[in-house]
């Protein structure tokens, strides 16, 4: 019987040693899986702040996209104005040229009545002359007096 007792302890103590063993070994598995549960949840909280992080960026985009289209928008208006306001500047310039240039023939059309009733005048004082201004004669003529008036005409126009 004591061999048996014997037999059964050093077997238990046998079953005892692979338990502990086994222990070990669940000790170390137990441990790698709570590091990589660890590296895990480091790892998504990791990603989890850098999705709170893309979010807020993407949130700031928003409103400055919203911001950026408000500015298009207010621009486009702006630029539309100033077409019109071009458009009618074009238009006001057209009609000053068009005025100008009618002022233009209208001054050039006084100053040639002005250079007309200028000459006629001329004409009239040298016609009135020629008819009280002695006859020249035949030495006058000979000498060239005639044409003097005739030169005094031509200075005159």
């Amino acid at each position: 019987r004591e061999h048996d007792l014997v037999s059964r302890l050093h077997n238990a103590s046998e079953t005892m040693a692979a338990m502990e063993q086994r222990e070990e070994l669940h000790v170390r598995q137990l441990d790698v899986l709570t590091e990589r549960v660890i590296e895990v949840e480091a790892q998504a909280a990791t990603d989890h702040n850098q999705l709170l992080e893309y979010q807020a960026n993407c949130s700031i985009l928003d409103l400055e996209i919203a911001e950026l289209k408000g500015q298009v928008e207010d621009w486009k208006r702006r630029c539309l104005e100033s077409d019109d306001r071009n458009k009618k500047l074009l238009a006001d310039q057209k009609q000053l040229i068009k005025k100008v240039e009618k002022s233009n023939r209208d001054a050039e059309r006084l100053a040639t009545k002005v250079e007309n009733h200028r000459l006629d005048e001329v004409r009239a004082v040298y016609a009135h002359k020629k008819k009280q201004a002695r006859p020249f004669g035949v030495i006058g003529w000979f000498l060239g007096w005639h044409k003097r008036d005739d030169e005094d005409l031509e200075e005159l126009r």
